[in-house]
Protein backbone atom coordinates (compact mmCIF):
# COMPACT_ATOMS: atom_id res chain seq x y z
CA UNK A 1 0.00 0.00 0.00
CA UNK A 2 2.84 2.37 0.91
CA UNK A 3 4.89 1.34 -1.99
CA UNK A 4 1.37 2.49 -4.53
CA UNK A 5 0.63 5.68 -2.62
CA UNK A 6 4.29 6.45 -3.52
CA UNK A 7 3.86 5.91 -7.02
CA UNK A 8 1.11 7.73 -6.94
CA UNK A 9 2.64 10.39 -5.85
CA UNK A 10 5.53 10.57 -7.93
CA UNK A 11 3.31 10.30 -11.22
CA UNK A 12 1.19 13.30 -9.48
CA UNK A 13 4.69 15.17 -9.25
CA UNK A 14 5.66 14.61 -12.89
CA UNK A 15 2.23 15.41 -14.31
CA UNK A 16 2.42 18.82 -12.74
CA UNK A 17 6.30 19.36 -13.85
CA UNK A 18 4.91 18.74 -17.33
CA UNK A 19 2.26 21.32 -17.49
CA UNK A 20 3.51 24.66 -18.50
CA UNK A 21 1.46 27.44 -16.25
CA UNK A 22 1.74 30.55 -18.02
CA UNK A 23 0.93 33.78 -15.76
CA UNK A 24 1.92 37.30 -16.24
CA UNK A 25 5.49 38.61 -16.08
CA UNK A 26 5.99 40.57 -13.19
CA UNK A 27 7.79 44.00 -13.10
CA UNK A 28 11.36 42.22 -12.33
CA UNK A 29 11.16 39.30 -14.88
CA UNK A 30 10.39 42.38 -17.44
CA UNK A 31 13.46 44.11 -16.01
CA UNK A 32 15.50 40.59 -16.02
CA UNK A 33 14.19 40.31 -18.97
CA UNK A 34 15.65 43.68 -20.60
CA UNK A 35 19.19 43.63 -19.07
CA UNK A 36 19.97 40.37 -20.33
CA UNK A 37 18.64 41.28 -23.81
CA UNK A 38 20.80 44.28 -23.73
CA UNK A 39 23.53 42.31 -22.64
CA UNK A 40 23.34 40.16 -25.75
CA UNK A 41 22.90 42.72 -27.80
CA UNK A 42 25.98 44.54 -26.80
CA UNK A 43 28.51 41.77 -26.99
CA UNK A 44 26.37 40.95 -30.91
CA UNK A 45 27.88 44.58 -31.98
CA UNK A 46 30.29 44.37 -34.40
CA UNK A 47 33.97 45.90 -34.30
CA UNK A 48 33.50 48.25 -36.78
CA UNK A 49 29.95 49.69 -34.81
CA UNK A 50 27.63 47.80 -36.77
CA UNK A 51 25.08 44.87 -35.87
CA UNK A 52 24.51 42.00 -38.25
CA UNK A 53 22.78 42.71 -40.71
CA UNK A 54 18.99 42.08 -41.77
CA UNK A 55 19.24 42.49 -45.45
CA UNK A 56 21.83 45.01 -45.03
CA UNK A 57 23.25 46.82 -41.83
CA UNK A 58 22.14 50.43 -41.52
CA UNK A 59 18.46 50.20 -40.23
CA UNK A 60 19.17 47.45 -37.93
CA UNK A 61 21.68 49.07 -36.44
CA UNK A 62 19.64 52.42 -36.04
CA UNK A 63 17.67 50.68 -34.01
CA UNK A 64 19.70 49.24 -31.92
CA UNK A 65 21.77 52.51 -31.33
CA UNK A 66 17.93 53.75 -30.82
CA UNK A 67 17.86 51.35 -28.05
CA UNK A 68 20.82 51.61 -26.30
CA UNK A 69 20.53 55.71 -26.51
CA UNK A 70 16.56 55.43 -24.91
CA UNK A 71 17.75 52.91 -22.28
CA UNK A 72 20.29 56.10 -21.34
CA UNK A 73 17.81 58.43 -21.02
CA UNK A 74 15.44 56.65 -18.83
CA UNK A 75 18.57 56.48 -16.10
CA UNK A 76 18.47 60.27 -17.17
CA UNK A 77 22.23 59.74 -18.31
CA UNK A 78 24.14 61.15 -21.01
CA UNK A 79 24.07 58.30 -23.96
CA UNK A 80 27.66 59.54 -24.79
CA UNK A 81 28.80 59.94 -21.24
CA UNK A 82 31.28 56.99 -20.33
CA UNK A 83 29.64 57.15 -16.78
CA UNK A 84 27.17 54.77 -19.09
CA UNK A 85 27.38 51.44 -19.18
CA UNK A 86 27.04 51.24 -22.80
CA UNK A 87 28.19 54.42 -24.09
CA UNK A 88 30.76 52.68 -26.20
CA UNK A 89 28.20 50.87 -28.16
CA UNK A 90 26.12 54.13 -29.11
CA UNK A 91 29.33 55.85 -29.58
CA UNK A 92 30.66 53.38 -32.43
CA UNK A 93 27.31 52.68 -33.65
CA UNK A 94 26.70 56.74 -34.04
CA UNK A 95 30.05 56.55 -36.27
CA UNK A 96 28.81 53.44 -37.98
CA UNK A 97 25.99 55.16 -39.07
CA UNK A 98 27.72 58.43 -39.92
CA UNK A 99 29.80 56.37 -42.30
CA UNK A 100 26.15 55.53 -44.40
CA UNK A 101 25.13 59.08 -44.89
CA UNK A 102 24.54 60.60 -48.03
CA UNK A 103 23.59 63.94 -49.32
CA UNK A 104 21.17 64.85 -52.33
CA UNK A 105 20.08 68.48 -53.63
CA UNK A 106 16.45 68.60 -52.51
CA UNK A 107 13.75 71.42 -54.54
CA UNK A 108 10.34 72.73 -54.07
CA UNK A 109 7.46 70.40 -54.23
CA UNK A 110 4.51 71.14 -56.65
CA UNK A 111 0.84 69.98 -54.50
CA UNK A 112 -0.91 72.52 -56.40
CA UNK A 113 -3.59 69.59 -57.38
CA UNK A 114 -3.19 67.65 -53.81
CA UNK A 115 -3.61 68.21 -50.76
CA UNK A 116 -2.05 71.32 -50.00
CA UNK A 117 -2.91 73.45 -53.15
CA UNK A 118 0.57 74.87 -52.74
CA UNK A 119 4.24 74.60 -54.10
CA UNK A 120 5.65 73.61 -51.09
CA UNK A 121 10.16 73.71 -50.02
CA UNK A 122 11.08 71.16 -48.04
CA UNK A 123 14.38 72.96 -47.65
CA UNK A 124 13.76 74.55 -43.88
CA UNK A 125 17.95 75.34 -43.54
CA UNK A 126 18.10 77.20 -46.88
CA UNK A 127 21.20 74.84 -47.59
CA UNK A 128 19.52 73.43 -50.96
CA UNK A 129 20.32 70.02 -49.23
CA UNK A 130 19.04 66.80 -47.79
CA UNK A 131 20.81 64.01 -46.13
CA UNK A 132 19.24 60.46 -46.25
CA UNK A 133 20.83 57.36 -45.00
CA UNK A 134 21.95 54.42 -47.68
CA UNK A 135 22.91 50.62 -46.72
CA UNK A 136 24.42 48.20 -48.91
CA UNK A 137 22.69 46.41 -52.04
CA UNK A 138 19.16 46.93 -51.97
CA UNK A 139 17.92 50.54 -51.76
CA UNK A 140 15.86 51.11 -48.41
CA UNK A 141 16.60 54.51 -48.05
CA UNK A 142 13.39 56.07 -46.93
CA UNK A 143 12.88 52.90 -44.59
CA UNK A 144 17.45 53.25 -43.88
CA UNK A 145 16.67 57.38 -43.09
CA UNK A 146 13.25 57.41 -40.41
CA UNK A 147 15.42 54.84 -38.78
CA UNK A 148 19.00 56.63 -38.29
CA UNK A 149 17.06 59.84 -38.28
CA UNK A 150 14.93 58.41 -34.94
CA UNK A 151 18.63 57.38 -33.81
CA UNK A 152 20.32 60.57 -33.87
CA UNK A 153 17.37 62.73 -32.25
CA UNK A 154 17.20 60.24 -29.07
CA UNK A 155 20.73 60.07 -28.85
CA UNK A 156 21.04 63.97 -27.94
CA UNK A 157 24.19 66.23 -28.30
CA UNK A 158 22.82 68.17 -30.78
CA UNK A 159 25.84 70.58 -30.68
CA UNK A 160 28.58 67.70 -31.04
CA UNK A 161 30.48 67.71 -33.96
CA UNK A 162 30.83 64.82 -36.12
CA UNK A 163 34.43 63.33 -36.63
CA UNK A 164 33.95 61.06 -39.76
CA UNK A 165 35.63 59.89 -42.51
CA UNK A 166 32.38 60.84 -44.38
CA UNK A 167 33.02 64.41 -45.45
CA UNK A 168 28.83 64.79 -46.25
CA UNK A 169 28.74 64.73 -42.48
CA UNK A 170 32.19 65.27 -41.75
CA UNK A 171 32.18 68.40 -39.12
CA UNK A 172 28.68 68.80 -39.08
CA UNK A 173 26.79 68.81 -35.53
CA UNK A 174 24.37 66.05 -34.95
CA UNK A 175 21.52 68.83 -34.85
CA UNK A 176 22.11 70.06 -38.28
CA UNK A 177 22.23 66.37 -40.08
CA UNK A 178 19.07 65.48 -38.34
CA UNK A 179 17.73 68.23 -39.73
CA UNK A 180 18.63 67.81 -43.13
CA UNK A 181 17.57 64.42 -42.84
CA UNK A 182 14.24 65.70 -41.99
CA UNK A 183 14.32 68.12 -45.09
CA UNK A 184 15.12 64.72 -47.17
CA UNK A 185 12.30 63.32 -46.14
CA UNK A 186 9.98 66.07 -46.62
CA UNK A 187 11.22 65.63 -49.95
CA UNK A 188 11.10 62.37 -50.66
CA UNK A 189 7.34 62.34 -49.78
CA UNK A 190 5.42 61.20 -52.63
CA UNK A 191 3.38 64.22 -54.42
CA UNK A 192 1.06 62.30 -55.98
CA UNK A 193 -1.31 59.06 -56.12
CA UNK A 194 0.62 55.95 -57.53
CA UNK A 195 -0.90 55.66 -61.17
CA UNK A 196 -3.80 52.82 -60.95
CA UNK A 197 -4.58 53.22 -57.01
CA UNK A 198 -5.76 56.79 -56.18
CA UNK A 199 -3.82 56.36 -53.04
CA UNK A 200 -0.09 57.33 -51.97
CA UNK A 201 0.30 61.13 -52.22
CA UNK A 202 1.54 61.99 -48.56
CA UNK A 203 3.21 58.32 -48.45
CA UNK A 204 6.46 56.80 -48.88
CA UNK A 205 7.98 54.70 -50.63
CA UNK A 206 11.75 53.14 -51.03
CA UNK A 207 13.47 56.10 -52.33
CA UNK A 208 12.52 60.01 -52.86
CA UNK A 209 9.86 60.39 -55.04
CA UNK A 210 10.35 63.86 -56.28
CA UNK A 211 7.09 65.62 -57.45
CA UNK A 212 6.14 61.78 -58.46
CA UNK A 213 3.98 59.63 -56.69
CA UNK A 214 5.82 56.20 -58.42
CA UNK A 215 9.25 55.47 -58.19
CA UNK A 216 12.22 53.03 -58.99
CA UNK A 217 10.76 49.65 -60.36
CA UNK A 218 7.23 51.45 -60.30
CA UNK A 219 7.22 51.40 -56.61
CA UNK A 220 4.68 53.47 -55.22
CA UNK A 221 4.26 54.63 -51.00
CA UNK A 222 3.31 51.73 -48.87
CA UNK A 223 2.22 52.00 -45.51
CA UNK A 224 5.83 50.03 -44.12
CA UNK A 225 8.13 52.71 -45.47
CA UNK A 226 5.75 55.35 -44.56
CA UNK A 227 5.58 54.47 -40.80
CA UNK A 228 9.30 54.39 -40.36
CA UNK A 229 9.48 58.10 -42.21
CA UNK A 230 7.15 59.30 -39.66
CA UNK A 231 9.03 57.57 -36.61
CA UNK A 232 11.72 59.58 -37.60
CA UNK A 233 9.73 62.92 -38.33
CA UNK A 234 8.17 62.47 -35.13
CA UNK A 235 11.51 62.05 -32.67
CA UNK A 236 13.28 64.78 -34.64
CA UNK A 237 10.06 66.95 -33.53
CA UNK A 238 10.15 65.90 -30.03
CA UNK A 239 14.17 66.94 -30.46
CA UNK A 240 13.25 70.77 -31.67
CA UNK A 241 14.03 70.20 -35.21
CA UNK A 242 11.43 71.54 -37.76
CA UNK A 243 8.98 69.59 -39.57
CA UNK A 244 7.21 71.54 -42.46
CA UNK A 245 3.74 71.94 -41.19
CA UNK A 246 2.74 70.66 -45.19
CA UNK A 247 3.88 67.65 -44.50
CA UNK A 248 1.63 66.49 -42.25
CA UNK A 249 -1.31 68.08 -44.27
CA UNK A 250 0.01 65.85 -46.92
CA UNK A 251 0.67 62.94 -44.58
CA UNK A 252 -3.12 63.03 -43.82
CA UNK A 253 -3.91 62.35 -46.80
CA UNK A 254 -1.98 59.41 -47.43
CA UNK A 255 -3.84 58.33 -44.12
CA UNK A 256 -7.61 58.82 -45.51
CA UNK A 257 -6.37 56.56 -48.71
CA UNK A 258 -4.76 54.20 -46.82
CA UNK A 259 -7.13 53.16 -44.37
CA UNK A 260 -10.21 50.64 -44.86
CA UNK A 261 -13.43 52.62 -44.76
CA UNK A 262 -15.14 49.77 -43.64
CA UNK A 263 -13.01 47.90 -40.48
CA UNK A 264 -10.30 51.07 -39.54
CA UNK A 265 -7.11 48.89 -40.89
CA UNK A 266 -4.58 49.98 -42.82
CA UNK A 267 -3.90 48.27 -46.06
CA UNK A 268 -0.17 47.86 -47.35
CA UNK A 269 -0.42 50.82 -50.24
CA UNK A 270 -4.29 51.28 -51.48
CA UNK A 271 -7.77 50.11 -50.03
CA UNK A 272 -7.93 46.30 -51.80
CA UNK A 273 -4.16 45.57 -52.83
CA UNK A 274 -3.10 41.91 -53.30
CA UNK A 275 -1.03 42.11 -49.98
CA UNK A 276 -4.03 42.61 -47.32
CA UNK A 277 -4.72 44.48 -44.04
CA UNK A 278 -2.90 43.44 -40.31
CA UNK A 279 -2.28 45.17 -37.63
CA UNK A 280 1.54 46.06 -37.81
CA UNK A 281 0.78 48.41 -40.67
CA UNK A 282 -2.96 49.49 -38.28
CA UNK A 283 0.31 50.27 -35.88
CA UNK A 284 1.97 52.44 -38.51
CA UNK A 285 -1.52 54.15 -39.20
CA UNK A 286 -2.30 54.72 -35.46
CA UNK A 287 1.30 56.25 -35.46
CA UNK A 288 0.60 58.45 -37.96
CA UNK A 289 -3.07 59.58 -37.02
CA UNK A 290 -0.86 60.63 -33.85
CA UNK A 291 1.79 63.05 -35.77
CA UNK A 292 -1.17 64.42 -37.54
CA UNK A 293 -3.39 65.73 -34.28
CA UNK A 294 -5.66 63.28 -33.88
CA UNK A 295 -6.35 62.06 -30.62
CA UNK A 296 -7.54 58.93 -29.34
CA UNK A 297 -11.07 60.22 -29.78
CA UNK A 298 -11.20 60.71 -33.22
CA UNK A 299 -13.27 58.85 -35.09
CA UNK A 300 -10.95 57.22 -37.33
CA UNK A 301 -8.66 56.41 -34.51
CA UNK A 302 -11.62 54.57 -33.05
CA UNK A 303 -11.83 52.69 -36.50
CA UNK A 304 -8.29 51.56 -36.05
CA UNK A 305 -8.82 50.34 -32.43
CA UNK A 306 -11.65 48.47 -33.29
CA UNK A 307 -9.50 46.41 -36.37
CA UNK A 308 -6.97 45.88 -33.17
CA UNK A 309 -9.79 44.91 -31.18
CA UNK A 310 -11.11 42.38 -33.94
CA UNK A 311 -8.06 40.89 -34.99
CA UNK A 312 -6.29 40.80 -31.34
CA UNK A 313 -6.55 37.22 -31.32
CA UNK A 314 -5.74 36.13 -34.95
CA UNK A 315 -2.73 34.44 -35.66
CA UNK A 316 0.47 35.87 -37.60
CA UNK A 317 2.63 35.94 -40.58
CA UNK A 318 5.10 37.98 -42.44
CA UNK A 319 1.88 39.87 -44.01
CA UNK A 320 -0.97 37.33 -43.20
CA UNK A 321 -2.55 36.17 -40.37
CA UNK A 322 -2.92 39.68 -39.77
CA UNK A 323 -2.43 39.57 -35.98
CA UNK A 324 0.92 39.44 -33.39
CA UNK A 325 0.80 36.64 -31.33
CA UNK A 326 2.43 33.31 -31.97
CA UNK A 327 4.67 30.97 -31.07
CA UNK A 328 6.89 32.77 -31.61
CA UNK A 329 4.95 36.05 -32.14
CA UNK A 330 5.62 38.42 -34.65
CA UNK A 331 7.77 40.94 -32.95
CA UNK A 332 7.56 43.69 -35.65
CA UNK A 333 4.21 43.74 -35.47
CA UNK A 334 4.32 44.34 -31.84
CA UNK A 335 6.80 46.88 -32.40
CA UNK A 336 4.90 49.40 -34.66
CA UNK A 337 1.65 48.42 -32.39
CA UNK A 338 3.29 49.65 -29.51
CA UNK A 339 5.11 52.95 -30.86
CA UNK A 340 0.70 54.01 -32.21
CA UNK A 341 -0.22 53.27 -29.16
CA UNK A 342 2.10 54.40 -26.78
CA UNK A 343 2.58 58.03 -29.24
CA UNK A 344 -1.44 58.20 -29.03
CA UNK A 345 -1.67 57.55 -25.44
CA UNK A 346 -3.09 54.70 -24.94
CA UNK A 347 -3.17 52.06 -22.86
CA UNK A 348 -5.92 49.93 -23.23
CA UNK A 349 -8.64 49.61 -25.52
CA UNK A 350 -11.97 47.52 -26.44
CA UNK A 351 -15.16 45.60 -24.70
CA UNK A 352 -13.75 43.47 -23.18
CA UNK A 353 -10.75 45.88 -22.10
CA UNK A 354 -7.51 44.75 -23.95
CA UNK A 355 -4.34 45.70 -21.84
CA UNK A 356 -1.98 45.53 -25.02
CA UNK A 357 1.71 46.05 -23.21
CA UNK A 358 0.95 43.48 -20.52
CA UNK A 359 -0.52 40.93 -23.45
CA UNK A 360 2.94 41.66 -25.59
CA UNK A 361 5.26 41.65 -22.55
CA UNK A 362 3.87 38.01 -21.51
CA UNK A 363 4.89 36.85 -24.75
CA UNK A 364 8.14 38.09 -25.28
CA UNK A 365 9.21 37.43 -21.70
CA UNK A 366 8.11 33.81 -22.12
CA UNK A 367 9.78 33.62 -25.53
CA UNK A 368 13.26 34.62 -24.61
CA UNK A 369 16.30 32.21 -24.39
CA UNK A 370 17.06 31.45 -21.19
CA UNK A 371 19.48 28.92 -22.10
CA UNK A 372 23.51 29.31 -21.18
CA UNK A 373 24.91 30.07 -24.36
CA UNK A 374 25.83 32.40 -27.42
CA UNK A 375 22.00 32.88 -27.77
CA UNK A 376 21.04 33.50 -23.46
CA UNK A 377 19.15 36.66 -23.62
CA UNK A 378 18.12 37.17 -27.63
CA UNK A 379 15.18 36.46 -29.77
CA UNK A 380 16.17 34.40 -32.39
CA UNK A 381 12.60 34.02 -34.21
CA UNK A 382 9.84 35.87 -35.09
CA UNK A 383 6.69 34.88 -37.05
CA UNK A 384 7.52 37.25 -39.33
CA UNK A 385 10.93 39.25 -40.98
CA UNK A 386 13.95 40.21 -39.20
CA UNK A 387 17.29 37.95 -37.99
CA UNK A 388 18.37 37.41 -34.58
CA UNK A 389 19.71 41.21 -33.97
CA UNK A 390 16.63 42.89 -35.39
CA UNK A 391 14.08 40.69 -33.47
CA UNK A 392 15.73 41.64 -30.25
CA UNK A 393 15.84 44.84 -30.67
CA UNK A 394 12.27 45.05 -31.74
CA UNK A 395 11.75 42.92 -28.42
CA UNK A 396 13.73 45.10 -25.88
CA UNK A 397 11.90 48.49 -27.98
CA UNK A 398 8.79 47.12 -27.22
CA UNK A 399 9.32 45.75 -23.93
CA UNK A 400 10.12 49.16 -22.66
CA UNK A 401 7.56 51.17 -24.96
CA UNK A 402 10.30 53.21 -26.41
CA UNK A 403 8.51 55.52 -28.55
CA UNK A 404 8.37 59.21 -28.90
CA UNK A 405 5.90 60.96 -25.58
CA UNK A 406 2.51 61.68 -26.63
CA UNK A 407 2.10 64.86 -28.40
CA UNK A 408 0.63 67.71 -26.72
CA UNK A 409 -2.85 68.59 -27.93
CA UNK A 410 -3.50 71.82 -29.40
CA UNK A 411 -6.23 73.39 -28.63
CA UNK A 412 -8.58 76.75 -29.29
CA UNK A 413 -8.91 79.30 -26.23
CA UNK A 414 -10.84 82.46 -25.61
CA UNK A 415 -9.89 84.57 -23.45
CA UNK A 416 -13.32 86.81 -22.24
CA UNK A 417 -15.44 85.52 -24.62
CA UNK A 418 -17.46 87.47 -26.87
CA UNK A 419 -15.33 89.98 -26.23
CA UNK A 420 -12.35 91.56 -28.99
CA UNK A 421 -10.16 92.42 -27.90
CA UNK A 422 -9.61 91.05 -24.61
CA UNK A 423 -8.89 94.07 -22.16
CA UNK A 424 -7.67 92.88 -18.03
CA UNK A 425 -7.46 95.60 -15.60
CA UNK A 426 -5.02 95.13 -13.48
CA UNK A 427 -6.67 96.78 -10.10
CA UNK A 428 -9.73 94.17 -10.85
CA UNK A 429 -10.90 92.21 -8.12
CA UNK A 430 -13.02 89.54 -9.91
CA UNK A 431 -12.62 87.06 -12.28
CA UNK A 432 -11.03 86.31 -15.92
CA UNK A 433 -13.10 84.11 -17.87
CA UNK A 434 -11.69 81.74 -20.11
CA UNK A 435 -12.83 78.83 -22.42
CA UNK A 436 -11.73 76.14 -24.04
CA UNK A 437 -13.47 75.46 -27.32
CA UNK A 438 -15.12 71.78 -28.46
CA UNK A 439 -14.66 71.22 -32.06
CA UNK A 440 -15.81 68.49 -34.27
CA UNK A 441 -12.77 66.68 -33.73
CA UNK A 442 -12.16 67.16 -29.95
CA UNK A 443 -14.55 67.05 -26.83
CA UNK A 444 -13.90 69.22 -23.90
CA UNK A 445 -15.72 66.85 -21.64
CA UNK A 446 -12.51 64.65 -21.34
CA UNK A 447 -10.14 67.25 -19.97
CA UNK A 448 -9.75 67.18 -16.20
CA UNK A 449 -10.17 71.17 -15.63
CA UNK A 450 -8.26 70.87 -12.05
CA UNK A 451 -5.22 70.05 -14.06
CA UNK A 452 -6.07 73.65 -15.96
CA UNK A 453 -3.00 76.25 -15.54
CA UNK A 454 -3.02 79.77 -16.85
CA UNK A 455 0.19 81.03 -17.47
CA UNK A 456 2.34 84.01 -18.89
CA UNK A 457 5.71 82.38 -19.60
CA UNK A 458 6.43 78.69 -19.78
CA UNK A 459 8.41 77.71 -16.94
CA UNK A 460 5.62 79.70 -14.71
CA UNK A 461 3.55 77.27 -12.01
CA UNK A 462 0.31 78.90 -13.44
CA UNK A 463 -2.83 79.75 -11.74
CA UNK A 464 -5.16 77.33 -11.15
CA UNK A 465 -9.12 78.03 -11.94
CA UNK A 466 -11.36 79.00 -9.13
CA UNK A 467 -14.37 77.08 -10.80
CA UNK A 468 -15.34 75.81 -14.05
CA UNK A 469 -18.82 74.62 -15.92
CA UNK A 470 -19.91 73.01 -19.52
CA UNK A 471 -21.84 75.74 -21.75
CA UNK A 472 -21.79 76.62 -25.57
CA UNK A 473 -20.02 80.25 -25.11
CA UNK A 474 -17.52 80.59 -28.39
CA UNK A 475 -16.45 79.69 -31.59
CA UNK A 476 -12.47 79.11 -32.63
CA UNK A 477 -10.67 81.70 -33.89
CA UNK A 478 -8.25 80.72 -36.66
CA UNK A 479 -6.31 83.72 -37.57
CA UNK A 480 -3.36 85.02 -35.99
CA UNK A 481 -2.62 85.01 -32.96
CA UNK A 482 -3.67 88.05 -30.98
CA UNK A 483 -6.04 88.87 -34.17
CA UNK A 484 -10.00 88.10 -32.91
CA UNK A 485 -13.27 87.71 -33.17
CA UNK A 486 -16.45 88.51 -31.24
CA UNK A 487 -18.68 85.48 -32.35
CA UNK A 488 -20.54 83.44 -29.79
CA UNK A 489 -21.65 79.98 -29.64
CA UNK A 490 -21.08 77.35 -32.27
CA UNK A 491 -22.90 74.62 -31.42
CA UNK A 492 -20.46 72.82 -29.59
CA UNK A 493 -19.92 72.33 -25.64
CA UNK A 494 -17.25 74.27 -24.20
CA UNK A 495 -15.01 73.84 -20.94
CA UNK A 496 -15.42 78.10 -19.75
CA UNK A 497 -13.34 78.74 -16.50
CA UNK A 498 -12.97 81.11 -14.08
CA UNK A 499 -9.65 82.55 -12.78
CA UNK A 500 -9.34 84.98 -10.14
CA UNK A 501 -7.86 88.19 -11.45
CA UNK A 502 -5.43 89.45 -9.47
CA UNK A 503 -3.69 85.97 -9.29
CA UNK A 504 -3.21 86.34 -12.94
CA UNK A 505 -2.06 90.06 -12.45
CA UNK A 506 0.66 88.42 -10.12
CA UNK A 507 1.91 86.28 -13.38
CA UNK A 508 3.52 89.97 -13.87
CA UNK A 509 1.33 91.53 -15.87
CA UNK A 510 2.04 95.00 -13.93
CA UNK A 511 5.33 95.10 -16.12
CA UNK A 512 3.12 94.56 -19.12
CA UNK A 513 0.93 98.14 -18.91
CA UNK A 514 -0.27 99.17 -22.37
CA UNK A 515 1.07 95.47 -24.42
CA UNK A 516 -1.00 92.86 -25.53
CA UNK A 517 0.55 89.31 -24.74
CA UNK A 518 -0.39 85.93 -25.26
CA UNK A 519 -1.07 83.86 -22.17
CA UNK A 520 -0.83 80.09 -22.53
CA UNK A 521 -3.62 77.75 -21.01
CA UNK A 522 -1.72 74.13 -20.24
CA UNK A 523 -3.51 71.11 -18.57
CA UNK A 524 -4.17 67.54 -19.60
CA UNK A 525 -6.92 64.94 -20.39
CA UNK A 526 -8.83 62.55 -17.78
CA UNK A 527 -6.51 59.44 -17.54
CA UNK A 528 -8.99 57.54 -18.60
CA UNK A 529 -8.35 59.75 -22.11
CA UNK A 530 -5.05 59.30 -22.09
CA UNK A 531 -3.53 61.75 -19.90
CA UNK A 532 -2.68 63.78 -22.85
CA UNK A 533 -1.11 66.91 -22.33
CA UNK A 534 -3.16 70.02 -24.05
CA UNK A 535 -1.69 73.33 -24.63
CA UNK A 536 -3.64 76.76 -26.10
CA UNK A 537 -3.27 80.67 -26.41
CA UNK A 538 -4.93 83.63 -26.69
CA UNK A 539 -4.04 87.35 -26.00
CA UNK A 540 -4.98 89.91 -23.86
CA UNK A 541 -3.93 93.73 -23.63
CA UNK A 542 -3.16 94.67 -20.55
CA UNK A 543 -5.18 98.42 -19.20
CA UNK A 544 -2.69 101.00 -18.43
CA UNK A 545 -3.77 102.84 -14.64
CA UNK A 546 -4.40 105.71 -16.08
CA UNK A 547 -3.89 107.82 -12.38
CA UNK A 548 -0.45 106.01 -12.40
CA UNK A 549 -0.27 107.91 -15.89
CA UNK A 550 -1.85 111.19 -14.69
CA UNK A 551 0.19 111.52 -11.61
CA UNK A 552 3.60 110.81 -13.27
CA UNK A 553 4.43 108.06 -12.19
Amino acid sequence: MKRLILALAMAAVFLLSSVTVVSAATEEEIVESIEYGLEWLANNQDDDGNWPAYWEDTATTGLAVLKFCDYANEQGLNPLDPAYEYSTNVTAGLNHLFTKLLDEDISLQDHTGGATGTVDNPDTNGNGEGIYAHGHGYPFDVYDTGIVLSAISACGNPDRVIVSQNLVVNGMTHKDVAQDMVDWLAFAQADANKIGTQCGEGGWSYGALDNTGQGTHSFGPDNSNSGYAVLGLAYAQDAGLTVPDWVKTELNAYIMCIQDPNDGGSWYDHVGDGIGENILKTGNLIFEMAFVGDTPETQRVQDALSYLENHWADASGANSPPGWNGNPAQYQTMFTTMKGLEFMGIDTFGDPEIDWYEDFSDAIVEQQIKIAGPTNGSWQTSSGRGNPTIITTWALLTLEKVSPPPQVISVFVDIKPSSCPNPINTKSKGVLPVAVLGTEDFDVTTIDPASIRIKLNPDDVGVAPIRWNYEDVATPFEGELCDCHDLNGDGLMDLTLKFDTQEVVRLTLTDEMGNTLPLTITGNLMEEFSGTEIEGQDCVRVLEDKKQNKNGK
